[in-house]
């Protein structure tokens, strides 16, 4: 079990860390979204929202990955 809690924690910590990546990179391509969630989105992606949600969730993924005793500490962002 503590294999399996290991093996967790690593790919979301590199789940995090790689889509946290993608708006400043910008390399998992968006299709156009219509109707009110793409009006949303937009309203996020003008007002740079976005990068404050990417600039907090990509950090926060590194924990998980290189330091096992700050796990908590990745939690609490995510939350």
């Amino acid at each position: 079990m503590k294999i399996v809690a290991i093996i967790a924690r690593i790919l979301l910590g590199l789940m995090f860390f790689v889509l946290g990546l993608n708006p400043f990179l910008k390399f998992l391509p968006m299709p156009p979204l219509e109707g009110v969630w793409g009006q949303f989105l937009g309203a996020l992606v003008v007002s740079h929202y976005v990068w404050f949600v990417s600039a907090v969730r990509q950090p926060s993924g590194t924990p998980d990955l290189e330091v096992p005793s700050l796990q908590g500490f990745a939690d609490i962002v995510l939350e």
